[in-house]
């Protein structure tokens, strides 16, 4: 048979291991977000913690969550969407969110602990709509079922003191 007369070959569902890749990357860097973002935005200058945040975190998120928005309408899983909409979303809040973490040193405690409620909500909805988008689609994420238990409770409590941390490094203004 000519080339030209060749048929198309059928597009088929992304490969399960596909979906799961997807999704562990997109943990990665949100666990990176909250790692090193958060010890950039402590120890890096204003312009150089921007220019780290865009090229380390917003756009491999941005970039994985638009890959994992076209690999989840291939495979067709019509409870996917909604949580995958949600990765697509919330990969854009987390490193937005980081961004005004990283002006700490000039925020009211009050705009401080806003800050930090925006981004912690921001990286635990996304965490939850990974979660979700990965039951939707069938897979299990191995990067997280690769956590060792002892991790991420040590993570947690890290977010958990993060307004303190910031706070006590903070120069700006104490008040309100």
């Amino acid at each position: 048979m000519a080339v030209d007369q060749q048929q198309p070959s059928p597009s088929r569902p992304p490969d399960p291991f596909v979906l799961e890749w997807l999704l562990s990357a997109l943990c990665r860097r949100l666990y990176f977000a909250a790692e090193m973002g958060l010890l950039a935005c402590v120890e890096f200058p204003t312009e150089q913690f921007t220019r780290f945040t865009d090229t380390r975190i917003a756009q491999p998120m941005r970039s994985l969550a638009g890959v994992l928005k076209l690999a989840g309408a291939e495979h067709g899983a019509p409870a996917a969407v909604a949580p995958i909409d949600g990765v697509a979303l919330w990969a854009e809040m987390v490193p937005a969110t980081l961004l005004v973490l990283g002006e700490f040193r000039s925020l009211t405690a009050g705009e401080l602990r806003d800050a930090v409620e925006r981004f912690t909500g921001a990286w635990f909805t996304l965490r939850r709509c990974i979660e979700e988008a990965a039951a939707a689609l069938g897979v299990e994420v191995s990067f997280l079922r690769g956590l060792p238990p002892a991790r991420e409770q040590a993570f947690r409590a890290s977010l958990d003191s993060l307004y303190d941390e910031l706070r006590a490094r903070g120069t700006g203004p104490a008040a309100d």
